[in-house]
């Protein structure tokens, strides 16, 4: 029976500026709960009381994100922020962003320790000229706060490069988050051997490079957005509309090639040390003699070393050549914060606060219950012969614009966080995600009631304990589970010991990836979902065992051990059963038939209440969510569980024993 849900399509908040004297046009905002959390804005008055221009001044903090006011919550521009509480410093930010860009730097009137050096990447010209053949873009100030770095109000100019022309390949190999997870696996594995992770960022790494004469790029500044003591100490020349000319002679933020340009110029200076990018994991470098290796994402270095001799060697070849910042905890990356413990062998990885920032900028208040499931789910009729109904698509009335916004919007920013930390909100977002092109009220609904289990578990936490660094992964499928005949499939992939004999399992760790797919065909029977799923697993395991070989982990001889519950998909792909008719999944066969005897991967078969990718393919009820969640993630808070050991949940999946996995 379909659970109920207690809102509608009418949650989502009305943005539109209110008619002088009426109360601002929305449902919900933090504070209006007694059960909610509360913001200064909540605690001094309501917002019937208040101006927009002083709800748009009353914006709150955040980490390492835009600026959003707490009431509209809508992204605030640098110019509603010059107008705020901190204007001023504000204004200071902007005026340090022109100074970073321009080539005398900023601040001649100021204390010496508070000037700011330029790096000649954009210089002042008038649009006359401007060659004729050349677009002008416009320039986007992105504002946030970063309280981890030096200048934590932070404003960076960024090109319109949607409206510039590229004059050379823009793809700029960084590291995907996948490769990130496994290099942490294999800084913590190798601890015990003296292996720490060393974190670096670059300053100004795309405004260091050069760009060729004739690729130069244009963009215009309006006035309003040049503070007084630019124009102070720079001739800035502006045409009768008020706006500026810029004309980009280095890498930026926002052109498309600043990335590539950026990349080859950093393996042109550190080559010289002995530092290669590897040869087929994107973003992966290592050391010609030395067995330092590091991730590279945009520009920021995640270090596994083995000496301080070896740090530093690294170090002073980026220090020949560009400004760095040296985070010897290794605290963050790639918007991960990191937390190790080398003396236990283990690293927890989150993102503390994340969660209650994207609730507040979409204006969602806390649940009057505790929600412990991340979508509606269906409970099961024991003995009924009937047979099932067609699963349907999406219901009731289409969204407006806004709403269908809302719906991506919400989709985006979970997405990153269920694959950085808390893969339980995943099956959630594949159903979400496969509407929101056309999304309707039900659909917000499903965004409402994650949005609810988010609000109740918001800081997820992964554990990576060491290992021997072999790959696992664990396959299921849910057959015709989704509108249109479609079946979802899952994999789990975790790092984990040697095994010693053919019925060991693997001691259960952190997962570095969880795929969560709806197979985009229509399948003809169980085994055929199951197979594909296997396929797609398999898919996403090459890349890996590829990054792990370059990090120095060989794989099994035997091939990555792959785990189903389906005996006649094991069957058919170990040759123990022949396959008849199976010529609509002939390809997904082969090609996983194939790789088994090459020994890239082997299979096993495993009873289905063990099976850990299982979860990610059905919806279950909150019980088993608060189980499976102190499985998967380092949980804390959650309601106590009476039996941890091998119980039914009565939908087919049991929590293997501590003693077997953990």
């Amino acid at each position: 029976m379909e659970q109920s849900l207690r809102r509608t399509s009418a949650t989502y908040a009305k943005q539109t500026p209110s008619p002088p004297g009426a109360p601002p046009r929305f449902r919900h905002h933090y504070g209006t709960r007694s059960n909610g959390p509360t913001n200064n804005l909540a605690q001094a008055t309501t917002p019937s009381m208040m101006s927009d221009a002083e709800i748009e001044a009353s914006y709150s903090h955040h980490i390492a994100a835009h600026v959003h006011c707490p009431v509209t919550g809508r992204k605030l521009n640098i110019r509603k922020l010059r107008k705020g509480p901190e204007g001023a410093t504000w204004t200071r930010s902007l005026a340090n962003e022109w100074g970073r860009l321009l080539h005398k730097g900023i601040g001649q009137n100021r204390p010496a320790h508070e000037r700011v050096e330029g790096t000649g990447t954009c210089f002042f010209v008038t649009k006359e000229s401007i060659p004729k053949d050349r677009k002008i873009s416009y320039g986007n100030f992105v504002c946030d706060i970063r309280p981890q770095k030096a200048e934590t109000h932070r404003v960076r100019l960024t090109a319109g490069g949607d409206r510039l022309d590229a004059f050379e390949d823009t793809s700029s190999p960084a590291v995907g988050l996948v490769d990130a997870k496994l290099h942490f696996n294999s800084t913590i594995s190798d601890a015990h051997k003296g292996a720490r992770h060393l974190g670096l960022d670059i300053k100004n790494f795309y405004l260091g490079t050069p760009m060729e004469a004739d690729k130069y790029q244009y963009l215009r500044v309006h006035k309003d957005d040049i503070p007084d003591e630019v124009f102070d100490e720079y001739d800035v020349p502006l045409d009768h509309n008020g706006y500026a000319y810029l004309e980009v002679r280095r890498g930026m933020y926002g052109l498309k090639e600043a990335g590539i340009i950026a990349f080859k110029q950093l393996v042109r200076k550190l080559h010289p040390y002995g530092y290669l990018p590897c040869t087929h994991t994107p973003g992966l470098w290592h050391h010609t003699t030395r067995p330092t290796t590091f991730t590279l994402c945009v520009d920021d270095f995640g270090v596994k070393y083995f000496t301080r001799a070896d740090a530093l060697h690294l170090i002073n070849a980026i220090k020949d050549h560009y400004q760095l910042t040296i985070d010897w905890a290794s605290t963050r990356y790639c918007g991960l914060t990191l937390d190790w413990n080398y003396t236990k062998g283990y690293v927890d990885v989150s993102m503390p606060g994340y969660v209650s920032k994207a609730l507040e900028r979409f204006l969602h208040p806390a649940p009057a219950h505790p929600q412990h499931a991340p979508h509606k789910w269906t409970a099961p009729v024991f003995g009924r012969r009937a047979p099932q109904a067609p699963t349907s698509a999406a219901s009731g009335k289409l969204l407006d614009a806004k709403g269908k916004q809302r719906v991506q919007q919400i989709t985006g920013t979970f997405l990153y966080y269920g694959r950085g930390v808390d893969p339980t909100i995943l099956p959630a977002l594949n159903e979400i995600s496969s509407q929101q092109a056309a999304p309707t009220e039900e659909t917000l609904q499903k965004c409402n009631m994650l949005m609810d289990y988010l609000h109740t578990h918001p800081d997820a936490k992964i554990r990576y304990h060491a290992s021997d660094m072999r790959l696992y992964l664990e396959t299921d499928a849910a057959y015709l589970v989704l509108p249109q005949a479609r079946s979802r499939c899952a994999a789990y992939f975790y790092l984990s010991n040697n095994l010693t004999s053919p019925t060991d399992k693997p001691r259960m760790n952190g997962t570095v990836h969880v795929l969560c797919k709806t197979i985009p065909n229509v399948v003809s029977s169980a085994a055929e979902a199951e197979t594909g799923g296997i396929y797609l697993g398999a898919k996403d395991a090459v890349p890996q065992i590829t990054a792990l070989e370059e990090m120095g982990h060989p794989q099994s001889p035997k091939g990555v051990l792959i785990t189903t519950d389906n005996s006649t998909a094991h069957g058919i792909l170990t040759s123990a059963m022949r396959a008849k008719l199976s010529k609509a999944f002939d390809m997904r066969y082969y090609w996983v038939k194939d790789r088994i005897r090459q020994k890239q991967f082997d299979i096993r078969w495993d009873k289905g209440s063990t099976n850990l990718a299982d979860y990610f393919t059905k919806h279950h009820a909150p019980a088993h969510h608060i189980k499976m969640r102190r499985l998967y993630l380092q949980a804390t808070g959650l309601p106590p569980v009476a039996n941890t050991t091998r119980a039914s949940d009565g939908e087919g999946v049991s929590i293997p024993p501590t003693s077997v996995r953990r």
